[in-house]
């Protein structure tokens, strides 16, 4: 008995290019990454280098990118509704980020610029930000990403920071 063919939708021809060029675009990235890391001058006091942690980067996204290649996404339901476009949550927190780095280049203190993106990205993201819940959630990270990163690059990394 003869198995008959199904036809292929354009769906699945559509997304399964894109799957693959997605796929080859992070692989190539990797690469270069990996190639111009290893290009890097050895370190001084550091054995490994300051190649190695964009090495192992690039490794990561090299491993993550494969399966786009060899996996299939399950066919998409017919029967299931559409989620909400929220086009307008994702443009304004595109725009809130270019803020935020311009603001930084400005040379404005990390603290507060990082304080306030955090709070207000947090506020965006948490659906009702009337709640008196989301506000104390996204103090509470504000104040982590913030206070706690400002520290943990000044005093543990010795890295200068903006401000």
């Amino acid at each position: 008995m003869r198995k008959t063919l199904r036809p292929v939708s354009s769906y699945t021809q559509v997304t399964g290019v894109i799957r693959v060029g997605l796929a080859c675009c992070f692989l190539g990235l990797a690469a270069v990454a990996f190639i111009g890391a290893a290009a890097l001058p050895g370190g001084i006091y550091e054995p490994l280098g300051p190649g190695a942690f964009p090495q192992a980067v690039a490794c990561a996204v090299a491993l993550l990118a494969l399966p786009l290649l060899f996996l299939r996404p399950a066919p998409p339901d017919t029967d299931a509704q559409a989620p909400d476009s929220r086009q307008d949550l994702a443009l304004f927190s595109l725009v809130l980020t270019a803020l935020y780095v311009l603001l930084l280049t400005f040379d404005l203190d990390f603290r507060p610029a990082t304080f306030a993106y955090a709070m207000m990205l947090s506020l965006l993201f948490s659906g009702d930000w009337r709640r008196g819940r989301n506000w104390v959630i996204a103090i509470g990270l504000a104040l982590v990403l913030g206070f706690g990163v400002h520290f943990l690059m000044t005093d543990v990394f010795v890295v200068d920071m903006p401000g």
